[in-house]
């Protein structure tokens, strides 16, 4: 299938804000939506967009675009791997997060009465669990067990029990 988009690459090639504007007019607005039912963030939708814009452009001034008679599909296969590199990206940014949090040292709770109330809560919460599922807790967040090992050491009575302090 092919798009007749034969004068607005020739425009493109040359520079211009005009083929700029009528690309981002003829596919900008559907790679946002595209964009936006993937990721759910507007700002983010926007920023994909452009990234896909500059991408077309920059390929077609380089001429490295196979089939100039069918812009939309590179457009939109463009989209396509922009968006799945975007998620890609967002997914690492945040188990780094995540892994910030874990490896961060826990809240100072000596003068924070909440946050002390919340320590205290979970503590009773967690001395009414049975034995074995304390065991587990101990192995995963004291330990830093994966669930194979705790399974393991379970299995062979390994886990040290929990006091009930």
């Amino acid at each position: 299938m092919t798009d007749d988009s034969t004068d607005l690459v020739a425009r493109l090639r040359t520079g211009g804000g005009d083929a700029e504007r009528e690309l981002d007019l003829r596919f900008g607005t559907l790679v946002r939506r595209m964009a936006f039912a993937r990721l759910r963030d507007p700002e983010a939708a926007r920023d994909v967009a452009q990234e896909v814009l500059l991408i077309t452009i920059r390929a077609l001034r380089t001429e490295s675009i196979r089939n100039e008679n069918n812009l939309g599909g590179f457009v939109y296969g463009t989209a396509r791997n922009v968006l799945q590199a975007w998620i890609r990206r967002k997914r690492s940014e945040e188990r780094h997060r995540d892994d910030a949090i874990l490896d961060s040292e826990p809240a100072d709770t000596e003068h924070d009465l909440d946050a002390k109330a919340r320590v205290e809560r979970a503590l009773e919460e967690i001395r009414r669990l049975p034995e074995v599922d304390r065991r587990i807790l101990r192995g995963g967040l004291v330990e830093g067990l994966s669930s194979e090992e705790i399974g393991r050491r379970l299995a062979d009575g390994s886990i040290a029990q929990v006091a009930d302090s």
